[in-house]
Order: structure tokens, then sequence, then C-alpha cells
């Protein structure tokens, strides 16, 4: 990651990347598509807080995992 994004998300399924974004709320938008019946955008900061992976299955059974990637090395936009 460069030093101007701050954060990712990550969908895993079988292995590979399902899907990712930088912004939460585009995230669970997007994610819908795979699991329909996925926790609001609050539900799921919360599970990824506590532990930076959240576990779902879609009707199929398909199991994803949704990881969280904090930038440590985050510099921001400087204004110039």
């Amino acid at each position: 990651m460069n030093k101007s994004l701050k954060e990712i998300y990550v969908a895993v399924a079988n292995n590979n990347i399902v899907y990712a974004n930088t912004c939460l709320n585009r995230f669970v938008k997007g994610m819908k598509l795979y699991i329909p019946d996925m926790d609001s955008r609050n539900t799921l900061k919360k599970k990824l807080d506590e532990s930076g992976v959240a576990y779902y299955n879609n009707k199929v059974g398909t199991p994803y995992a949704i990881y969280y990637y904090k930038n440590s090395e985050y510099r921001g936009i400087k204004n110039v």
C-alpha cells in the first residue's frame, strides 16, 4: 500500500480475492451482490475492530472471509 491509502477491506473466497474497496460503505454495498444477507456497515465494523476478520456464507454455501487492513504508514494527503 502506498502512504496515501488509509485502509482497505478485502473479501476472500476459495483462496482468491473476490472484492476489495477502500471505503467501508461502498464495500458493504458491493458485497451485497455476493452475500445478500450480509451485516450492516456498523455490525461489520464492530466485528472487524474486534478481531480483524469476519466470516460469512452466501446462500450457495461459499465461505467468505472479510479482512480489514490498516496502513501503518498512512500520511494522508498533504496540501501543497
